[in-house]
């Protein structure tokens, strides 16, 4: 059991997060696909943020992503790893995108890769090019790990 220390609120520039990807929706012939980051339409709402784990604290593994609901005809493939800062660094047009803390007593080092345009948050499906284009840069600067 890894040890226990405390996570702080701000997710900082320095930490590497983890998005759980499934095949073949966010992985297309072995590589990472920019769906691996786009928003969706839930049936509570819009999506505000894309889940990731903050891999500093919690790596994914295949035990501890059974509580994942895995879409249909899809498989786990594993993990896109990315540095925080690297996404903060991401400016496309008017969008942006952040990386903020989003802890719940179940996981309390879950986090959200947040996206803006002109300081509006984005919410749900968009087909705005840039915010497209943001998908892509995130997935080139991921490093795709199978599990």
């Amino acid at each position: 059991m890894p040890e226990l220390r405390e996570i702080p609120d701000f997710v900082a520039d320095e930490e590497h997060i983890a998005r759980v990807v499934f095949s073949p929706s966010m992985v297309v012939d072995g590589k990472l696909a920019p769906t691996a980051f786009k928003l969706r339409m839930l049936g509570s709402g819009p999506e505000t943020y894309v889940s990731v784990w903050r891999q500093d604290f919690m790596i994914p593994t295949k035990e501890n992503t059974k509580d994942i609901n895995i879409p249909e005809e899809n498989i786990l493939f594993g993990y896109a790893s990315i540095n925080v800062g690297e996404c903060r660094s991401i400016k496309l047009g008017g969008v942006t995108v952040d990386v903020k803390s989003y802890p719940n007593k179940k996981h309390p080092y879950h986090a959200g890769i947040c996206f803006s345009k002109f300081s509006e948050r984005i919410k749900g499906l968009c087909q705005d090019p840039e915010f497209i284009g943001a998908t892509k840069v995130l997935a080139n600067r991921s490093v795709l790990i199978a599990i």
